[in-house]
């Protein structure tokens, strides 16, 4: 794979000249301290220091990510972006860095490898997705995605899709220059009291749902975005993201079925048993509800986890999420969830057959 140029930035920096860096190079920011590398800055981590972007440290929001070898495979690429749902990793060679590689590279080295044959965006994209008025303030949209845990909103009017409004657009709308957002009349708050319409990007790229993932990569490398709205006519209907790409090809490749990002190096061993749990559901459930895979997202806030898990399936995608002090606790709430909803879906399915049968 073909490597990127780093961007850098010193751990005592503040955040928000880590935003500036990102907005004017569309890629995550590496934290260095001298020569010692600390982690990652991006959209996704940047509400670690989002209240006090002027005032928090780069070395505060920095996320510590796989190191990449100069020999990576597409595959292990792959799995090292999904594994905490990164964006931007390091190349290095000992302590001597060499570049970095972004989705960009790895979506291109994956369709020349032919990972995305016979998949569709359908069976991929996240639905139904969020969405927030283009009249709703700045602030109704930054709860909406903290509540929800998601990082873009699609933007409606009179019920038509108008825009999209991501974590970054909200973080520049508490950082930017005043002087490019006049509106601001005190800085941070009053760029939350500021419509959504100020913000959002009004561009957004559009994909059906009965396209391949072939075809979604293809857009997301020509249009150089990390995510497509999956419309059906003038309705938004789901999202589709580089990393639900990278998920299709660990589950495909590997012929694994249950995946786990987002754990910290901290809880990384818990990852055996929150696999182990996840595979003794689906052998439950499977016999009743045709079922292909199980992936689970983690987000840890303070020493609170949020667990979200998602099954796919050729009849159903059931998705869940649960929160609490203890990971497996989390993981244990979901996994009820989702069996709850497998012999709802399973029972719904035994009443429309008997009905047609009537019929």
């Amino acid at each position: 794979m073909e490597l990127a140029k780093a961007v850098i930035i010193e751990a005592g920096e503040p955040l928000s000249k880590a935003v500036s860096l990102i907005e004017k190079n569309g890629v995550g920011v590496l934290v260095f301290e001298g020569k010692k590398y600390l982690g990652v800055i991006e959209e996704r981590t940047i509400r670690l220091g989002a209240d006090n972007p002027r005032t928090t440290l780069c070395r505060s929001a920095a996320v510590k990510t796989p190191v990449l070898l100069p020999s990576a495979s597409a595959a292990a690429a792959c799995e090292a972006f999904f594994s905490g749902r990164f964006k931007t990793l390091p190349v290095m060679e000992g302590s001597k860095l060499l570049g970095t590689i972004t989705r960009w590279e790895v979506l291109a080295a994956m369709r020349e490898d032919g990972l995305f044959s016979g998949h569709s965006v359908r069976s991929h994209m996240t639905s139904p997705i969020l969405t927030v008025d283009a009249q709703a303030p700045v602030s109704l949209a930054d709860a909406m995605m903290k509540q929800a845990h998601v990082r873009r909103l699609a933007v409606l009017s009179n019920g038509h899709m108008v825009g999209l409004v991501s974590v970054f657009d909200l973080l520049r709308a508490k950082s930017g220059p005043k002087q490019r957002r006049p509106q601001m009349r005190d800085g941070a708050r009053a760029g939350l009291n500021t419509l959504v319409s100020s913000f959002m990007k009004v561009e957004v790229e559009t994909i059906p749902p009965e396209a391949s993932l072939l075809q979604a990569a293809a857009a997301m490398l020509e249009k150089q975005v990390p995510a497509l709205i999956v419309v059906d006519g003038p309705r938004p209907v789901g999202i589709i993201t580089a990393k639900d790409i990278f998920e299709s090809a660990l589950y495909h490749e590997d012929e694994r079925n249950v995946l786990v990002s987002g754990l910290s190096a901290q809880d990384k061993e818990a990852a055996d048993a929150v696999v182990s749990d996840g595979r003794k559901m689906l052998g439950k459930i499977g016999n009743s509800l045709p079922v292909e895979a199980l992936t689970f997202h983690v987000k840890k806030t303070g020493s609170e986890f949020f667990v979200s898990g998602h099954i796919r399936g050729p009849v159903a995608q059931l998705r869940a999420s649960a929160s609490d002090y203890d990971l497996m606790g989390a993981v244990s709430m979901v996994l009820d969830e989702l069996r709850t909803q497998a012999l709802k879906h399973k029972r719904t399915g035994i009443e429309r057959r008997k009905n047609r049968r009537v019929g």
